[in-house]
């Protein structure tokens, strides 16, 4: 497939006619590095992620650095309820418990996508039952608003769209719940559809947990400006084949 090819397909899937479209690659064996290189603290190797065993589980997780004890915990008591308990997901009790034990307000996300050129789509795992609003604000206008995203159940994953954003626009953005800000971010809206100037889109596959793990490699995908990237499968799986709720 030509880098034409691809340029046709992105512009599709975004829903631009933008006239240069720029195509970035990533795959998990191949990066080109242009900052300093962060060297691991501990390596594992993707056969040995693959294994997918505790002690290399959180050999992974130290991998770059130990992680806030809140979140490493929480990290290693969830993984103890799925590895237990082949029915498990994330509203199990025990795992609500050590996010609450722990002290946080949410367990996944956000995560941006379904980008348009009048908004995007934010995707949460809260860890309560709450109320949840958005609070946009451009950030050169610093026009805001305010969306009111109803109720979210602890544990259950909550899509909250938002729209009537303006085209091409960077803003951030704040997730409140119950009153408390538990999330933030910015994002750029995608280009009407006649635009014409330069757009950048990534795209990958198979990252694996090494992969996810890696801040030098999510600092290149960062730092070369995309806008959007789409991703392929093999993201974090590595190795658990069948076993459903090793995967979550």
């Amino acid at each position: 497939m030509t880098l034409y090819e691809l340029k046709n397909i992105f512009s599709g899937i975004i829903g631009i006619r933008s006239s240069v479209v720029v195509v970035c690659l990533w795959f998990c064996s191949v990066s080109l590095m242009a900052g300093p290189v962060i060297k691991p603290d501990i390596k594992v190797t993707l056969s040995e992620a693959h294994i997918g065993n505790l002690e290399i589980d959180t050999k992974l997780l130290d991998s770059y650095g130990r992680l806030p004890d809140h979140i490493r915990n929480f990290y290693l008591d969830t993984r103890a309820v799925f590895a237990g308990d082949a029915k498990a997901d994330f509203t199990h009790q025990n795992i609500l418990a050590a996010a609450r034990k722990r002290g946080l307000a949410i367990m996944g996300g956000p995560l941006l996508g379904d980008l348009k050129s009048d908004g995007v789509s934010i995707w949460l795992r809260t860890a309560m039952d709450t109320e949840l609003e958005v609070r946009v604000t451009a950030i050169e206008s610093l026009a805001s608003k305010i969306f009111q995203a109803g109720s979210s159940q602890a544990g259950i994953a909550t899509r909250i769209h938002l729209s009537g954003l303006d085209a091409n626009t960077a803003y951030a953005y704040s997730v409140m719940a119950s009153g408390e800000p538990i999330a933030e971010g910015r994002f750029t809206t995608a280009p009407p559809h006649d635009y014409e100037g330069v757009l950048r889109i990534a795209f990958g596959a198979d990252f694996h947990k090494v992969g996810v793990h890696n801040p030098n490699l999510m600092r290149e995908i960062v730092e070369r400006g995309a806008r959007v990237m789409l991703m392929y499968g093999g993201s974090a799986v590595g190795g658990r084949e069948n076993r459903i709720n090793m995967h979550r």
